[in-house]
């Protein structure tokens, strides 16, 4: 991920600040994933409640992601600043990501992905 590697590399930064968002239908539509036609149906055939809960963790992810994109834009934003605001925001989504991979691979996942609004307010409390 692009965000693990801007807090050893910073001049990674005009990449990170180009990314841009995309659905999971999007995200497969543009990959090179040979079976991308077979996930994406996967996802439109799944249930409700489990889509609901992984577009969820991707807004949520999405949300953590731009908060610090928009931190990091700033012309004059020092490598160092970089690196720190990267350090502090790495550990945001990882757990989150690992939630979608389980899902994705049908594993159970008792415990209830935060809201968007949990993760902001998590991240305003600092």
């Amino acid at each position: 991920m692009l965000l693990d590697m801007l807090s050893s590399c910073p001049e990674f930064r005009e990449d990170f600040l180009a990314w841009e968002p995309m659905s999971y239908r999007e995200h497969f539509r543009l990959s090179r994933f040979k079976a991308r036609d077979l996930a994406i149906a996967a996802y439109d055939r799944a249930d409700a409640n489990i889509r609901n809960t992984l577009d969820t963790l991707a807004v949520t992810m999405t949300i953590v992601l731009e908060a610090t994109r928009a931190a990091m834009d700033d012309v004059d934003r020092r490598p160092e600043t970089v690196a720190a605001l990267a350090g502090n925001a790495i550990g945001r989504p990882k757990p989150l990501i690992a939630r979608a991979g389980a899902i994705i691979n049908g594993e159970s996942v008792g415990e209830v992905a935060p809201t968007p609004q949990d993760v902001v307010d998590r991240l305003m409390k600092r």
